[in-house]
């Protein structure tokens, strides 16, 4: 599934990838192009604790698929932007005022 579609305009722009790339245009010298990006930005930690090994992947004549796995839980085929928040920021402990702030309307 192309970037633009899992993060909107800003997946291309901040992966530096083409927003037209496909899978064997990310891997540079047998490496990820991320293997050495050294940003804070949460769809690049993403994309790097999500990326499997290379080796292999240029001459498979398999069809690709994505599966996301977040923390130790079993990959699944679709995305959780809910689980990926909780996984990448710790929750705060909830504060009194929270009702006038969020609604169940």
């Amino acid at each position: 599934m192309p970037l633009k579609l899992e993060f909107g305009d800003q997946g291309p722009r901040i992966s530096g990838l083409s927003v037209n790339a496909v899978v064997r245009d990310a891997i540079v010298n047998n490496n990820w192009w991320i293997q050495h990006f050294r940003s804070r930005n949460p769809i690049i930690r993403l994309l790097k604790n999500s990326l499997p090994e290379p080796n292999g992947i240029i001459t498979s004549e398999e069809d690709d698929r994505f599966l996301w796995q977040v923390d130790n839980t079993p990959p699944v085929s679709s995305f959780s932007s809910s689980r990926t928040w909780s996984h990448l920021y710790d929750r705060l402990p909830e504060v009194q005022w929270h009702r006038s702030v969020w609604t169940a309307t």
